[in-house]
């Protein structure tokens, strides 16, 4: 708990409350646990370079990740990843050991993070190719 004190403002004389408890919360309290959705979406804009379209991301899910400041607007069109989204990340990617996950909560998994599998570029003609 932490003590306060009351002292008198010199300049305006008005009561003024200290307390001894910054109130700031600290970083790892800033940084968002978020749904499994959630980071989905967030490892997308990731994978894209840290940056991505708004229309990228169903409009539910960005309005989301900026309220929890995981991600931010980069001018009228694009969204980037914060400080706060990439913590979130290696926070899912790395469960703190002996930590619960919520009830119904999915952990994520090396799995989750890795890029989706499948060939790039199937179905593209080589270049040079004839049509």
């Amino acid at each position: 708990m932490s003590s306060a004190t009351n002292r008198q403002d010199a300049l305006t004389g008005s009561t003024v409350v200290e307390t001894d408890r910054d109130v700031r919360p600290s970083l790892a309290e800033q940084i968002p646990r978020l749904p499994h959705a959630q980071l989905r979406a967030l490892i997308k804009v990731g994978r894209a370079g840290g940056r991505l379209p708004r229309g990228a991301l169903r409009r539910e899910l960005a309005a989301a990740l900026l309220r929890a400041r995981a991600v931010a607007g980069d001018g009228p069109r694009h969204l980037r990843i914060t400080e706060l989204g990439v913590l979130a990340l290696v926070r899912a990617a790395n469960p703190v050991p002996g930590a619960q996950a919520p009830a119904g909560a999915r952990v994520l998994t090396a799995q989750d993070l890795r890029a989706p599998s499948g060939r790039r570029g199937a179905g593209r003609r080589p270049a040079g190719a004839g049509r």
